[in-house]
């Protein structure tokens, strides 16, 4: 039997049964949808219900942070069950409306630019360094 046969044996037959689980989203438009066009009232209950909802920018942005605080808004967010993203967001829309905490954050954040600058000089210098002295 070659292994073509034993793929399609295999989805004939599977050896792991899975149980069907309820599905929250779908279970929810069930109760909503009309008899006649249930997939197409569903999908268009879905689009409504979707446009209420912020939109998500597909751009992702890369975030390098100190080892320590990583670690513990790493820890901090799987305690909360909350992912980075929102965590951010969060923290944005609640200082946006908090004009002294807003000022705090953003002295906190100059200073950390100024440290991460010089830090990066040193490393450049280091390195310029090594590479003249090894040639």
């Amino acid at each position: 039997m070659s292994l073509l046969d034993k793929i399609k044996q295999e989805s004939k037959n599977p050896k792991v049964k899975v149980t069907p689980r309820e599905d929250q989203l779908i279970n929810e438009g069930k109760s909503t949808i009309n008899e006649e066009k249930p997939e197409e009232d569903m999908i268009s209950s879905l689009e409504k219900e979707l446009a209420n909802l912020p939109s998500i920018v597909n751009k992702k942005m890369g975030v390098r942070l100190e080892e320590d605080i990583y670690n513990d808004i790493r820890q901090f967010c799987q305690d909360n069950d909350i992912t980075l993203e929102t965590l951010v967001e969060a923290y944005f829309t609640i200082c946006q409306n908090d004009p002294e905490l807003l000022e705090k954050v953003i002295a906190n954040a100059q200073h950390r630019v100024k440290q991460r600058t010089k830090a990066g000089n040193i490393r450049s210098l280091l390195t310029k360094t090594r590479n003249i002295r090894g040639q």
